[in-house]
């Protein structure tokens, strides 16, 4: 059986500008369709609206629950129902 189809992943980066390539060049010995595709975060519904489920986010979520002690409601800003301690890992 023959490639028929190859999925790559690319986010912009030198890395993913490699990949894109290699697939292409694997299409055309193979006569493969190519499929690229790129992943975004979910996103987290907080007060002020969805914004984007990073790291950051978490971090300074994290900072300010240290700061005002564990709610049910989060921080302001932060999604509710969280506590938001990090978990172990």
């Amino acid at each position: 059986m023959g490639v028929k189809c190859i999925v790559v992943g690319t986010d912009g980066s030198e890395h993913a500008r490699r990949a894109s390539r290699w697939a292409a060049d694997l299409a055309a010995q193979t006569g493969a369709e190519v499929v690229a595709v790129h992943a975004v975060g979910l996103l987290v519904n907080t007060p002020a609206g969805p914004v984007p489920n990073t790291p950051a986010l978490h971090e300074s979520c994290e900072s300010s629950s240290r700061a005002s002690g564990p709610t049910n409601s989060g921080p302001p800003g932060c999604p509710s129902g969280a506590g938001w301690r990090k978990a172990a890992p």
